[in-house]
Protein backbone atom coordinates (compact mmCIF):
# COMPACT_ATOMS: atom_id res chain seq x y z
CA UNK A 1 0.00 0.00 0.00
CA UNK A 2 1.43 3.40 -0.50
CA UNK A 3 -0.28 6.25 -0.28
CA UNK A 4 0.77 9.58 -2.69
CA UNK A 5 -0.50 12.75 -2.59
CA UNK A 6 -3.46 12.71 -4.65
CA UNK A 7 -4.23 8.34 -5.13
CA UNK A 8 -3.57 5.73 -2.57
CA UNK A 9 -2.52 2.60 -4.89
CA UNK A 10 -3.01 -0.83 -3.07
CA UNK A 11 -0.83 -3.78 -5.44
CA UNK A 12 -1.92 -7.55 -4.00
CA UNK A 13 0.98 -8.82 -6.43
CA UNK A 14 2.06 -7.84 -9.87
CA UNK A 15 -1.44 -9.36 -11.17
CA UNK A 16 -3.51 -6.71 -8.73
CA UNK A 17 -3.70 -3.38 -7.95
CA UNK A 18 -6.48 -0.65 -6.93
CA UNK A 19 -6.31 3.17 -6.70
CA UNK A 20 -8.34 5.66 -5.17
CA UNK A 21 -8.57 9.18 -5.34
CA UNK A 22 -8.61 10.69 -1.44
CA UNK A 23 -12.11 10.47 -0.89
CA UNK A 24 -11.45 6.87 -1.15
CA UNK A 25 -13.79 5.74 -4.28
CA UNK A 26 -11.80 3.87 -6.79
CA UNK A 27 -10.37 5.68 -9.68
CA UNK A 28 -9.26 1.56 -11.62
CA UNK A 29 -7.75 -1.31 -11.23
CA UNK A 30 -5.46 -3.96 -12.81
CA UNK A 31 -6.85 -7.31 -12.15
CA UNK A 32 -5.71 -10.74 -13.49
CA UNK A 33 -3.66 -8.67 -16.34
CA UNK A 34 -6.82 -6.67 -17.04
CA UNK A 35 -7.54 -3.33 -16.48
CA UNK A 36 -10.26 -1.62 -15.28
CA UNK A 37 -11.38 2.32 -15.36
CA UNK A 38 -13.92 3.47 -13.01
CA UNK A 39 -16.03 6.73 -13.96
CA UNK A 40 -17.91 9.27 -11.42
CA UNK A 41 -20.78 7.57 -12.38
CA UNK A 42 -20.03 4.34 -11.00
CA UNK A 43 -19.63 2.78 -14.39
CA UNK A 44 -16.90 0.60 -15.43
CA UNK A 45 -14.48 0.18 -18.49
CA UNK A 46 -12.87 -2.83 -19.10
CA UNK A 47 -10.01 -3.18 -21.30
CA UNK A 48 -7.60 -5.42 -22.65
CA UNK A 49 -5.37 -6.71 -25.55
CA UNK A 50 -4.72 -9.32 -28.05
CA UNK A 51 -1.95 -9.62 -30.14
CA UNK A 52 -1.66 -11.11 -33.80
CA UNK A 53 -1.59 -10.11 -37.41
CA UNK A 54 -0.20 -6.71 -37.68
CA UNK A 55 0.13 -5.27 -34.11
CA UNK A 56 -1.90 -5.17 -30.56
CA UNK A 57 -5.67 -4.97 -31.03
CA UNK A 58 -7.19 -2.79 -28.05
CA UNK A 59 -10.42 -4.14 -26.78
CA UNK A 60 -12.92 -2.78 -24.36
CA UNK A 61 -16.90 -3.12 -23.22
CA UNK A 62 -18.40 -1.40 -19.88
CA UNK A 63 -19.42 -3.86 -17.22
CA UNK A 64 -22.92 -5.11 -17.03
CA UNK A 65 -24.72 -4.05 -13.65
CA UNK A 66 -24.36 -7.86 -12.39
CA UNK A 67 -20.41 -7.92 -13.33
CA UNK A 68 -19.88 -4.33 -11.71
CA UNK A 69 -21.52 -5.75 -8.67
CA UNK A 70 -19.15 -9.01 -8.49
CA UNK A 71 -15.96 -6.91 -9.34
CA UNK A 72 -16.60 -4.18 -6.51
CA UNK A 73 -17.44 -7.32 -3.63
CA UNK A 74 -14.04 -8.63 -4.70
CA UNK A 75 -12.48 -5.55 -4.29
CA UNK A 76 -13.98 -5.19 -0.95
CA UNK A 77 -13.36 -8.75 0.42
CA UNK A 78 -9.55 -8.08 -0.61
CA UNK A 79 -9.74 -4.60 0.88
CA UNK A 80 -11.29 -6.06 4.00
CA UNK A 81 -8.61 -8.89 4.60
CA UNK A 82 -5.33 -6.43 4.23
CA UNK A 83 -7.21 -4.55 7.07
CA UNK A 84 -7.53 -7.87 9.37
CA UNK A 85 -3.83 -8.85 8.17
CA UNK A 86 -1.91 -5.94 7.57
CA UNK A 87 1.23 -7.29 9.03
CA UNK A 88 1.21 -9.54 5.77
CA UNK A 89 1.54 -6.30 3.36
CA UNK A 90 4.04 -3.35 3.22
CA UNK A 91 2.71 0.22 3.58
CA UNK A 92 4.47 3.27 2.57
CA UNK A 93 3.19 6.21 4.89
CA UNK A 94 4.73 9.60 3.50
CA UNK A 95 2.05 11.05 4.68
CA UNK A 96 2.11 8.69 8.50
CA UNK A 97 0.74 5.63 9.03
CA UNK A 98 -2.57 7.02 10.80
CA UNK A 99 -3.06 9.19 7.99
CA UNK A 100 -2.56 6.65 5.19
CA UNK A 101 -4.59 3.94 7.24
CA UNK A 102 -7.59 6.55 7.49
CA UNK A 103 -7.57 6.85 3.39
CA UNK A 104 -7.66 2.85 3.43
CA UNK A 105 -10.38 2.85 5.48
CA UNK A 106 -12.03 5.24 3.00
CA UNK A 107 -11.78 2.76 -0.05
CA UNK A 108 -12.74 -0.07 2.50
CA UNK A 109 -16.20 1.60 2.88
CA UNK A 110 -16.95 2.64 -0.53
CA UNK A 111 -17.91 -0.67 -1.46
CA UNK A 112 -20.60 -1.07 -4.14
CA UNK A 113 -23.55 0.29 -2.38
CA UNK A 114 -21.70 3.37 -1.32
CA UNK A 115 -20.17 4.28 -5.04
CA UNK A 116 -23.70 3.80 -6.08
CA UNK A 117 -25.33 6.16 -3.97
CA UNK A 118 -21.97 8.50 -4.70
CA UNK A 119 -23.46 8.26 -8.37
CA UNK A 120 -26.72 9.54 -8.11
CA UNK A 121 -24.64 12.69 -6.13
CA UNK A 122 -22.74 12.82 -9.69
CA UNK A 123 -25.65 13.38 -11.68
CA UNK A 124 -27.58 15.42 -9.59
CA UNK A 125 -23.87 17.70 -10.24
CA UNK A 126 -23.45 17.27 -13.94
CA UNK A 127 -25.32 16.49 -17.10
CA UNK A 128 -23.72 13.09 -18.54
CA UNK A 129 -20.10 14.78 -19.66
CA UNK A 130 -20.77 13.11 -22.87
CA UNK A 131 -16.85 13.29 -24.55
CA UNK A 132 -13.72 14.92 -23.57
CA UNK A 133 -10.16 15.14 -25.10
CA UNK A 134 -7.59 12.36 -23.64
CA UNK A 135 -5.27 14.61 -22.90
CA UNK A 136 -8.23 16.13 -20.53
CA UNK A 137 -9.81 12.83 -19.00
CA UNK A 138 -8.27 13.61 -15.40
CA UNK A 139 -10.07 18.01 -15.50
CA UNK A 140 -12.17 19.20 -13.33
CA UNK A 141 -15.34 19.52 -15.71
CA UNK A 142 -17.61 22.74 -15.23
CA UNK A 143 -20.70 22.80 -17.37
CA UNK A 144 -21.33 26.66 -17.50
CA UNK A 145 -22.82 25.75 -20.60
CA UNK A 146 -24.95 22.70 -21.43
CA UNK A 147 -25.59 20.59 -24.85
CA UNK A 148 -24.49 22.30 -28.36
CA UNK A 149 -25.33 24.97 -29.80
CA UNK A 150 -25.57 23.29 -33.39
CA UNK A 151 -26.58 19.57 -32.79
CA UNK A 152 -27.38 18.39 -36.03
CA UNK A 153 -24.57 16.13 -37.38
CA UNK A 154 -25.26 13.27 -38.87
CA UNK A 155 -22.95 11.13 -36.74
CA UNK A 156 -23.09 12.31 -33.28
CA UNK A 157 -25.68 11.30 -30.38
CA UNK A 158 -23.49 13.04 -27.44
CA UNK A 159 -25.47 15.86 -26.73
CA UNK A 160 -29.39 14.78 -28.17
CA UNK A 161 -30.80 14.19 -24.17
CA UNK A 162 -30.72 18.44 -23.82
CA UNK A 163 -31.18 21.43 -25.04
CA UNK A 164 -28.44 23.84 -25.43
CA UNK A 165 -28.16 26.93 -23.03
CA UNK A 166 -25.71 29.41 -21.36
CA UNK A 167 -26.08 29.34 -17.96
CA UNK A 168 -26.02 32.54 -15.49
CA UNK A 169 -23.36 33.35 -13.54
CA UNK A 170 -25.89 32.33 -10.24
CA UNK A 171 -26.25 29.05 -11.81
CA UNK A 172 -22.71 28.54 -12.77
CA UNK A 173 -21.62 29.75 -8.89
CA UNK A 174 -24.03 27.09 -7.44
CA UNK A 175 -22.57 24.81 -9.84
CA UNK A 176 -18.84 25.61 -8.67
CA UNK A 177 -19.96 25.12 -5.44
CA UNK A 178 -21.40 21.63 -5.42
CA UNK A 179 -18.81 19.85 -7.79
CA UNK A 180 -16.27 21.48 -5.49
CA UNK A 181 -18.16 19.87 -2.48
CA UNK A 182 -18.64 16.26 -4.02
CA UNK A 183 -14.86 16.41 -5.25
CA UNK A 184 -13.78 17.46 -1.91
CA UNK A 185 -9.92 16.52 -0.66
CA UNK A 186 -10.04 14.85 -4.39
CA UNK A 187 -9.65 17.84 -6.31
CA UNK A 188 -5.80 18.11 -6.25
CA UNK A 189 -6.20 14.73 -9.02
CA UNK A 190 -7.90 17.02 -11.51
CA UNK A 191 -5.08 18.64 -13.73
CA UNK A 192 -7.03 21.41 -15.46
CA UNK A 193 -10.36 22.81 -15.27
CA UNK A 194 -12.31 22.15 -18.73
CA UNK A 195 -15.43 24.23 -19.70
CA UNK A 196 -18.73 21.97 -20.98
CA UNK A 197 -20.77 21.10 -22.99
CA UNK A 198 -19.63 21.19 -26.54
CA UNK A 199 -18.66 24.87 -27.17
CA UNK A 200 -18.61 26.60 -24.31
CA UNK A 201 -16.50 29.67 -25.77
CA UNK A 202 -19.84 30.12 -28.23
CA UNK A 203 -20.96 32.69 -25.47
CA UNK A 204 -20.98 36.37 -25.51
CA UNK A 205 -17.34 37.97 -25.18
CA UNK A 206 -18.63 39.70 -21.49
CA UNK A 207 -20.43 36.82 -20.38
CA UNK A 208 -17.50 34.31 -20.96
CA UNK A 209 -14.69 37.01 -19.71
CA UNK A 210 -17.24 36.82 -16.31
CA UNK A 211 -17.49 33.07 -16.23
CA UNK A 212 -13.49 33.33 -16.55
CA UNK A 213 -13.42 35.68 -13.28
CA UNK A 214 -15.53 33.20 -11.49
CA UNK A 215 -13.31 30.36 -12.12
CA UNK A 216 -10.30 31.94 -11.42
CA UNK A 217 -11.98 33.49 -7.92
CA UNK A 218 -12.41 29.98 -7.18
CA UNK A 219 -9.64 27.73 -8.02
CA UNK A 220 -6.07 27.93 -7.62
CA UNK A 221 -4.71 28.62 -11.88
CA UNK A 222 -1.41 29.29 -13.32
CA UNK A 223 -1.43 28.50 -16.84
CA UNK A 224 2.04 29.27 -17.09
CA UNK A 225 4.77 27.32 -18.43
CA UNK A 226 7.38 29.00 -16.91
CA UNK A 227 6.24 27.43 -13.47
CA UNK A 228 5.81 24.24 -14.09
CA UNK A 229 7.98 23.64 -11.20
CA UNK A 230 6.08 25.40 -9.00
CA UNK A 231 2.79 23.68 -10.27
CA UNK A 232 4.29 20.70 -9.62
CA UNK A 233 5.74 21.36 -5.84
CA UNK A 234 2.60 22.26 -4.83
CA UNK A 235 0.89 19.33 -5.90
CA UNK A 236 3.11 17.07 -4.22
CA UNK A 237 2.21 19.04 -1.21
CA UNK A 238 -1.10 18.03 -2.10
CA UNK A 239 -2.54 21.52 -3.26
CA UNK A 240 -5.31 21.28 -5.66
CA UNK A 241 -4.06 23.50 -8.86
CA UNK A 242 -5.16 23.69 -12.27
CA UNK A 243 -2.44 24.12 -15.09
CA UNK A 244 -4.95 26.02 -17.76
CA UNK A 245 -8.92 26.26 -18.80
CA UNK A 246 -9.74 24.24 -22.16
CA UNK A 247 -12.48 23.99 -23.68
CA UNK A 248 -14.06 22.59 -27.43
CA UNK A 249 -14.89 25.19 -29.75
CA UNK A 250 -16.45 24.94 -32.92
CA UNK A 251 -16.08 26.46 -36.23
CA UNK A 252 -18.31 29.29 -36.42
CA UNK A 253 -17.61 30.31 -33.13
CA UNK A 254 -14.01 30.03 -33.82
CA UNK A 255 -14.53 32.18 -37.11
CA UNK A 256 -16.30 34.83 -35.49
CA UNK A 257 -14.39 35.54 -32.55
CA UNK A 258 -11.69 38.19 -33.13
CA UNK A 259 -8.10 37.59 -32.30
CA UNK A 260 -8.31 39.96 -29.46
CA UNK A 261 -11.21 38.13 -27.94
CA UNK A 262 -8.89 35.21 -27.67
CA UNK A 263 -5.75 36.98 -26.38
CA UNK A 264 -8.49 37.99 -23.99
CA UNK A 265 -9.17 34.32 -22.50
CA UNK A 266 -5.75 33.74 -22.65
CA UNK A 267 -5.32 36.29 -20.21
CA UNK A 268 -7.79 34.73 -17.85
CA UNK A 269 -6.15 31.41 -17.95
CA UNK A 270 -7.60 29.43 -21.35
CA UNK A 271 -5.03 27.58 -22.47
CA UNK A 272 -6.10 25.26 -25.97
CA UNK A 273 -9.35 24.86 -27.74
CA UNK A 274 -10.14 21.54 -29.29
CA UNK A 275 -12.02 22.10 -32.52
CA UNK A 276 -13.23 18.89 -34.19
CA UNK A 277 -12.35 19.64 -37.53
CA UNK A 278 -13.14 15.91 -39.14
CA UNK A 279 -12.12 16.74 -42.50
CA UNK A 280 -10.21 19.21 -44.79
CA UNK A 281 -12.93 18.43 -47.60
CA UNK A 282 -15.92 20.28 -48.13
CA UNK A 283 -17.80 17.40 -50.20
CA UNK A 284 -17.18 15.50 -46.64
CA UNK A 285 -18.58 17.71 -44.16
CA UNK A 286 -21.36 18.12 -46.31
CA UNK A 287 -22.23 14.57 -46.22
CA UNK A 288 -21.78 14.54 -42.63
CA UNK A 289 -24.01 17.71 -42.42
CA UNK A 290 -21.50 19.33 -40.81
CA UNK A 291 -21.17 23.22 -41.27
CA UNK A 292 -18.36 24.74 -42.39
CA UNK A 293 -15.06 25.14 -45.33
CA UNK A 294 -11.63 24.18 -45.08
CA UNK A 295 -10.73 28.05 -45.69
CA UNK A 296 -12.83 28.97 -42.64
CA UNK A 297 -11.36 26.17 -40.77
CA UNK A 298 -7.87 27.04 -41.62
CA UNK A 299 -8.27 30.71 -40.97
CA UNK A 300 -10.53 30.23 -37.68
CA UNK A 301 -7.14 27.83 -36.56
CA UNK A 302 -4.87 30.34 -37.46
CA UNK A 303 -6.63 33.32 -35.45
CA UNK A 304 -7.19 30.96 -32.10
CA UNK A 305 -3.50 30.71 -32.52
CA UNK A 306 -2.77 34.31 -33.13
CA UNK A 307 -4.63 35.12 -29.96
CA UNK A 308 -2.04 33.04 -27.68
CA UNK A 309 -4.86 30.03 -27.57
CA UNK A 310 -2.96 26.78 -28.51
CA UNK A 311 -5.25 24.27 -30.56
CA UNK A 312 -6.36 20.68 -30.40
CA UNK A 313 -7.56 19.22 -34.31
CA UNK A 314 -9.33 16.16 -34.09
CA UNK A 315 -9.31 14.57 -37.46
CA UNK A 316 -11.83 11.71 -38.21
CA UNK A 317 -10.63 8.00 -39.72
CA UNK A 318 -12.89 6.52 -42.11
CA UNK A 319 -15.62 8.62 -42.10
CA UNK A 320 -17.46 8.70 -45.57
CA UNK A 321 -15.94 4.94 -45.90
CA UNK A 322 -14.03 4.66 -48.96
CA UNK A 323 -16.28 6.16 -50.93
CA UNK A 324 -14.38 9.44 -49.70
CA UNK A 325 -11.17 8.18 -48.60
CA UNK A 326 -8.81 10.02 -51.19
CA UNK A 327 -10.19 13.69 -50.92
CA UNK A 328 -10.98 13.34 -47.56
CA UNK A 329 -6.59 12.40 -47.17
CA UNK A 330 -6.02 15.47 -50.05
CA UNK A 331 -7.90 18.12 -48.16
CA UNK A 332 -7.22 17.35 -44.65
CA UNK A 333 -3.51 17.36 -45.25
CA UNK A 334 -3.91 20.09 -47.21
CA UNK A 335 -5.67 22.13 -44.06
CA UNK A 336 -3.45 20.76 -41.54
CA UNK A 337 -0.61 22.32 -43.59
CA UNK A 338 -1.89 25.80 -43.44
CA UNK A 339 -2.74 26.24 -39.78
CA UNK A 340 0.38 27.33 -37.92
CA UNK A 341 0.19 24.35 -35.33
CA UNK A 342 3.68 24.09 -33.13
CA UNK A 343 4.68 22.32 -30.57
CA UNK A 344 1.88 23.35 -28.00
CA UNK A 345 -0.64 21.92 -30.18
CA UNK A 346 -2.41 18.53 -30.94
CA UNK A 347 -3.71 16.58 -33.71
CA UNK A 348 -5.54 13.48 -32.83
CA UNK A 349 -6.95 10.91 -35.06
CA UNK A 350 -10.14 9.45 -33.62
CA UNK A 351 -11.39 6.28 -35.54
CA UNK A 352 -14.83 7.13 -36.78
CA UNK A 353 -17.42 4.43 -35.20
CA UNK A 354 -21.16 5.18 -36.19
CA UNK A 355 -23.12 5.75 -32.89
CA UNK A 356 -26.55 5.04 -31.85
CA UNK A 357 -29.66 7.46 -32.48
CA UNK A 358 -27.78 8.84 -35.21
CA UNK A 359 -28.89 9.20 -38.88
CA UNK A 360 -25.28 8.47 -40.01
CA UNK A 361 -25.77 4.98 -41.21
CA UNK A 362 -29.07 5.43 -42.81
CA UNK A 363 -27.46 8.18 -44.87
CA UNK A 364 -25.00 6.14 -45.62
CA UNK A 365 -26.54 2.92 -46.69
CA UNK A 366 -28.98 5.51 -49.23
CA UNK A 367 -25.68 6.48 -50.85
CA UNK A 368 -23.91 3.50 -51.12
CA UNK A 369 -21.54 4.36 -48.84
CA UNK A 370 -18.80 1.38 -48.42
CA UNK A 371 -17.20 1.70 -45.09
CA UNK A 372 -13.61 1.22 -44.23
CA UNK A 373 -12.14 -1.45 -41.72
CA UNK A 374 -9.79 -1.18 -39.02
CA UNK A 375 -6.78 -2.00 -41.74
CA UNK A 376 -8.41 1.07 -44.32
CA UNK A 377 -8.49 3.21 -41.42
CA UNK A 378 -4.93 2.32 -40.14
CA UNK A 379 -3.62 3.23 -44.19
CA UNK A 380 -5.73 6.53 -44.38
CA UNK A 381 -4.18 7.62 -40.74
CA UNK A 382 -0.47 6.18 -42.50
CA UNK A 383 -1.26 9.14 -46.07
CA UNK A 384 -2.42 11.46 -44.02
CA UNK A 385 0.77 11.79 -41.68
CA UNK A 386 3.09 11.25 -44.42
CA UNK A 387 1.66 14.37 -46.16
CA UNK A 388 2.02 16.38 -43.31
CA UNK A 389 5.02 18.80 -42.83
CA UNK A 390 5.18 18.65 -39.65
CA UNK A 391 7.96 15.91 -39.26
CA UNK A 392 9.66 16.99 -36.70
CA UNK A 393 8.75 16.65 -33.25
CA UNK A 394 10.89 19.33 -31.55
CA UNK A 395 8.88 22.06 -34.07
CA UNK A 396 5.07 20.09 -34.43
CA UNK A 397 2.47 19.37 -33.13
CA UNK A 398 1.95 16.29 -31.21
CA UNK A 399 -0.32 14.07 -33.15
CA UNK A 400 -1.95 10.95 -30.93
CA UNK A 401 -4.21 8.82 -31.01
CA UNK A 402 -8.02 9.43 -30.06
CA UNK A 403 -10.71 6.64 -28.91
CA UNK A 404 -13.99 8.00 -27.90
CA UNK A 405 -14.69 4.34 -26.57
CA UNK A 406 -12.06 4.42 -24.12
CA UNK A 407 -13.72 7.56 -21.83
CA UNK A 408 -15.19 7.62 -18.96
CA UNK A 409 -15.55 10.70 -16.36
Amino acid sequence: MKAKPHALSVSIDTMTSYSFDRKGRLIGAYVDGINYKRGLDNSVLRKWSTYGGPGPHRHRRKLEDNEKREFFHEMTKTLEHIREFPDEYTIETPEGRKSTCRWFERAVEHNFDALEADAEKIRRIYKPVSILPPDQYYSLVLQITEGCSYNKCTFCNFYQDRRFRIKSPEDVKNHICAVTDFFGESLGLRKSVFLADANALIMPQRRLLEMLEIIRDSYTIIADDTRKKEIARRRRAGEAVFDGIYSFIDLFTGDYKSETQFREMAELGVRRAYIGMESGSKALLEFLEKPGSKAEMVGAVNKIKAGGVDVGAIVLLGAGGKDFDEIHVEETVDALNRMRLDTDDFIYFSDFYPQEETRYETVAAEAGIEPMSWEDRRNQEQRIRAGLRYQDPKTGPKIIPYDIREFLY
